[in-house]
């Protein structure tokens, strides 16, 4: 890896913190803010570091442990494009934690690939200096069942937040994800795209939430939910909601709720396009607008 990106590993059995196991890293845990969140028992812990002012593009990080928790630290003016994969197979749980410094700028994909009957419990939380900017997507279109939490505080000023989740739920899959884009300072933006497809017999619930803080001042935010019902027999929950607690903010909320009724099929039959090949025109379709969504947010 180049030497303006630092990453390593280490055993959570090895500490009772994850600051103290940080420690084994040179200039870093003096850097850090604090963690967000709890450490699973058991984790194996990866941190990727990028010094002040270096950029750094990480092709992939393969999260395949029982237990994991990923740490990223950009520093002031660094700039970070990674790619992570994750494979679930029983019951696992990840956790990562994001420290976006003053004017970094970064962009994290996060991939799911979960095996048939796995069940995959995400925390996710991200902390954004001023004059920073943060993209986060995720696509969960793998089998198994997911429970998902995302929380991005955008805590200085002008500092910009955007997350793109999609995801694909089918047979008997249950998924559920909790989304909230948090601004505790003034003049910050982003958006936030919740897209889902449920088919068959598959449960999916999709939370989304917008809170401005007391000083978040000047704020503009978005958030859009939408969600694709394939069959009647599939379970859909989308919930938006906004929480402000100041004045000057430009901040909204949509959500819908689709489904493919036979007259769609119909028209797609009367031009000589089979119902198999109909649906999945529907849901590359369909994915494809939060992908349009992530472009234009870069």
């Amino acid at each position: 890896m180049p030497s303006s990106c630092i990453m390593w590993q280490f055993d959570m059995r090895q500490s009772s913190t994850f600051l103290g196991s940080i420690k084994m890293a040179p200039q870093t845990a003096q850097r850090v803010w604090g963690t967000l969140l709890p450490v699973e028992p058991e984790a194996k812990g990866t941190v990727l570091f990028v010094p002040a002012g270096k950029s750094q593009d990480v092709e992939a990080i393969v999260l395949d442990e029982a237990n994991t928790h990923l740490l990223i630290l950009a520093e002031t003016g660094a700039r970070l494009t990674v790619r992570v994969r994750m494979r679930s197979g029983g019951e696992r749980r990840h956790t990562t934690e994001m420290l976006v410094r003053d004017g970094a700028v970064c962009a994290v994909t996060v991939v799911q690939e979960c095996d048939d009957g796995a069940r995959l419990t995400m925390r996710e939380e991200a902390r954004i200096g001023k004059h920073a900017t943060l993209t986060w997507q995720t696509r969960a279109i793998g089998a198994g069942d997911i429970d998902h939490a995302l929380r991005s505080t955008v805590a200085g000023e002008q500092a910009r937040s955007d997350i793109v989740w999609t995801c694909r739920a089918s047979g008997t899959q249950r998924r559920s994800l909790r989304a909230e884009n948090v601004f505790q300072a003034a003049q910050g933006s982003g958006e936030m795209t919740l897209r889902g497809i449920a088919e068959e017999r598959a449960t999916l619930r999709v939370l989304g939430k917008v809170i401005v803080g007391e000083h978040g001042s000047r704020t503009n935010t978005f958030l859009t939910q939408d969600v694709l019902m394939l069959d009647p027999t599939a379970k859909v929950d989308a919930v938006p909601a906004l929480e402000i607690k100041t004045n000057d903010v430009k901040a909204s909320h949509s959500a819908s709720v689709r489904r493919i009724t036979p007259e769609d099929l119909f028209y797609f039959g009367a031009r000589g396009i089979a119902q198999e090949t109909a649906r999945n025109m529907f849901i590359r379709g369909f994915l494809g607008m939060a992908a349009d969504a992530s472009r234009g947010i870069e």
